[in-house]
């Protein structure tokens, strides 16, 4: 039986993150995210609050202490994520620099698509072509 070929750990990027990190995207929450983040924290007060707080006497000082640090940190959680979702301003978008080491040839044919699929008008298409062509 042949056996097979063992292919070499590849190194880079583990599977366990998300996104190409190669390209830096932005990974930041959207406003949606964090508003539905800070009801979660709401939840997690309310919780505190009306099931642990009760049953904390019984435990004493300890108790009332960890019971109070869950409340005020819920609290907090939640304030820092509502704020965050009312003053979240989208990314800015970085427009991709066009090749440096495309051809003229390259550069060329996607002018021509962009022109064919009428992205452009023919002015533009003429200019830009002219400026292609005047780097010869």
């Amino acid at each position: 039986m042949a056996q097979k070929e063992k292919k070499p750990a590849e190194k880079g990027v583990p599977l366990l993150y998300w996104g190409n990190l190669e390209k830096k995207k932005d990974l930041s929450p959207s406003r949606e995210q964090l508003a539905i983040n800070g009801i979660f924290a709401c939840v997690f007060f309310l919780i505190g609050l009306f099931l642990v707080a009760p049953n904390a006497v019984g435990y004493g000082a300890l108790g009332i202490l960890l019971t109070a640090v869950w409340l005020v940190a819920s609290v907090a959680a939640a304030a820092l994520y509502f704020y965050k979702a009312a003053h979240w301003q989208p990314a800015p978008v970085e427009e991709e620099a066009p090749e440096e080491d495309a051809s003229l040839e390259e550069r060329l044919k996607r002018l021509q698509s962009l022109y064919e699929q009428k992205l452009i008008t023919e002015e533009e298409y003429q200019a830009k072509k002219q400026e292609i062509l005047g780097q010869l």
